[in-house]
């Protein structure tokens, strides 16, 4: 197999008015290197069967940053994560 690949992600979440947008490197793996903690996190989001054992690959985002918002109101605060870490509250 090729060496993984890494790659900047920007992904958005919910609708128009209540979004989550995400931004990290995703980096394509072999699903068999999943971790028990990753398969834990993806059988109590998604249910069903361990990828491992059906997936040849599983993408891995390393968020760097995390905005949210649902109003005009609230885009002054909306960055939650920058640069990997979590914001503290104002």
């Amino acid at each position: 197999m090729a060496e993984p690949r890494t790659r900047t992600q920007r992904i958005g979440l919910g609708p128009t008015r209540d979004v989550l947008m995400l931004d990290g490197r995703a980096t394509l793996t072999p699903a068999a290197a999943m971790t028990d903690d990753e398969l834990a996190a993806y059988l109590d989001k998604c249910g069903g069967s361990d990828p491992r054992t059906w997936a040849d690959t599983v993408l891995r985002v390393r968020l760097d940053r995390a905005q949210a918002w649902r109003e005009e109101n609230e885009l002054r605060g909306r960055v939650l994560m920058r640069d990997g870490r979590w914001l503290e509250d104002d």
